[in-house]
Formats: C-alpha cells, structure tokens, sequence
C-alpha cells in the first residue's frame, strides 16, 4: 500500500510540475505574442529598406499572424535612428502606386495573416535604417524578416527574427573577426528614462575581458557590430552580457527595458540569434 501511495504521489507530482510548466510557457507565449499586458507593444530595433553602394537591396518584412478568431487591428509606426517619426512602410491604396508611410494601420482577420514590407521614398537610391514599433491590443504574432537581393535581382540571403520583448538585461554569443562577425542593434523605447546599456566581452573561459558603455535617449537607437562597440576587443568568440541601467541614477532599480536585436554577419549573409537570460551573478 505504502509502495502503491508513493507512487501516486510521485504521479500527481509529476503531473503537477508539467502543469505548472505548461502554465509557464502559455504565460511566456503569451507575453510574446501580444505584447506587455497594457501597453500591448513590440519593438525592433532595426528596420531599413534601400541600395547600398554598389547595388544591393536591402528590405525589411513584417508578418503577421492573428492568434484571435476576431479580426485585430495592428499599428505599425517607423523611426529615424534619432527617434523622428521615418517614412519606411508601403502603403497600397487601391487606384494608387505604393507610397512610403511613416505609419500604418492593418486590419488582419480572425486567425488570419497579413504582410507589411518596407519602403523608403527613394528606394533605388538610398539606404535607410531606423526602427518601428508595433502596437496592438489583440494577440497577435509577429515575424520580421530581412532580405538582401543583388544588383542581378538574384536573393542573396534572408533571415527571419522572432521579435522578442524587452528586457533590462540578457546574455548572447559573441564573434569577431576582423570586420565581420556579430552586430547588435539596441533601443531605448519612448515612455523609458535615459539609458546606459553596457556591453561586457565575456571569454569562453568566462572571464571578463572588456566592458563598453552606450547612452541612448528615449526613442534613440543604436546598430553596430562588436569592433564598433569595442574598437580594441580584437578577434573574439565568447558571449556578450548586456545591461540596462537609468543614466541620470545608475545606481536606482528604475531600470529601463530596452530592445535588443542581435546578428550575425558574414559579407552580405545574415545569420540570427534570440538573446538568453543574463548570468547568474555573485
């Protein structure tokens, strides 16, 4: 009987630690999809559509996916690196060519999809970046996706980027070597106070090697790769811990949630990465 107790209690034990698990990945699901409770809001860090300087294009997608069986309305609104609102968005208008918008309003029926694709008032022959925000008070799942064509018109590469939320911390891996290697774009968001974001070069030995500083004004961004960041790193494979702290009172818990969108770039291919949790620390 003992025996037979035992293992039942172990059953409901284990069914419970799945349950709460299950609960945890719903609730984790959820904060990605449709954003924080309130303010039901996505960022991404960078955006860009347009011709480098020998032909390529760059352009920027972002799909998409109603969770809900009623229709969503979706706000989708671009901004320069500095934080002025930037036309960067296509706009179709029945009768009318495609224009550039700096914001957006889509409609996506229930459990349906839709598509955004970026557009900058001279797409042929300039490049702008900056980054957008994406709000929306139904559950909703987004996927960006950038793409880099050649002058022949012939896809070089394209990655697809789960939009994650913000956080005030997280941890990812690092490589340098030479000018090519991981890039990082990080964003303060409006509402935020002013933040520095530190970037510390962790070895794969785990020791620290190097720690950058980075002050963004609400609404500033920022995308650089690790030789940008930290021009005497060197060639470097490791991690990378960043941090967010209030610029005008480091030392306060008002931290503020920032954005981060990591890559990985070799010439013109384009690798993704999702940011982990910081460290454990002391």
């Amino acid at each position: 009987m003992q025996g037979k107790e035992s293992r039942k209690m172990s059953g409901r034990r284990t069914r419970l630690a799945c349950c709460l698990i299950l609960t945890c990945l719903i609730l984790l699901s959820h904060n990605l999809l449709a954003g924080s409770p309130g303010a039901r809001s996505f960022f991404v860090a960078q955006v860009g559509h347009g011709t480098d300087g020998i032909g390529n294009q760059f352009s920027t997608e972002i799909n998409f996916i109603n969770l809900s069986t009623t229709t969503s309305e979706v706000v989708i609104r671009t901004f320069s690196d500095e934080g002025d609102p930037l036309r960067l968005i296509e706009q179709n208008l029945p009768n009318t060519a495609p224009e550039s918008v700096a914001e957006l309003t889509v409609q996506i029926p229930g459990t349906g999809t839709a598509r955004t694709r970026s557009l900058n008032p001279n797409p042929g022959t300039a490049l702008d970046i900056g980054w957008a925000q994406i709000s929306t008070a139904q559950a909703v799942g987004p996927k960006v996706v950038f793409r880099i064509v050649n002058p022949a018109d012939q896809l070089v590469t394209a990655a697809d980027i789960r939009v994650i939320p913000i956080v005030t911390a997280a941890s990812l891996f690092g490589h340098q070597q030479n000018t090519s290697g991981t890039a990082i774009a990080l964003l303060n968001p409006f509402g935020n106070p002013p933040a520095r974001i530190s970037l510390e070069a962790i070895g794969n030995d785990g020791n620290s090697i190097l720690t950058s500083f980075i002050d963004l004004l609400p609404g500033e961004k920022t995308a650089r790769f690790l030789f940008q960041y930290m021009p005497s790193l060197g060639n470097f494979d490791g991690s990378i811990e960043i941090r967010s702290r209030n610029m005008t009172d480091p030392d306060s818990n008002d931290r503020p949630p920032i954005a981060i969108l990591p890559l990985n770039q070799q010439g013109l291919i384009l690798t993704t990465q999702n940011p982990f949790p910081p460290r454990q620390r002391p």
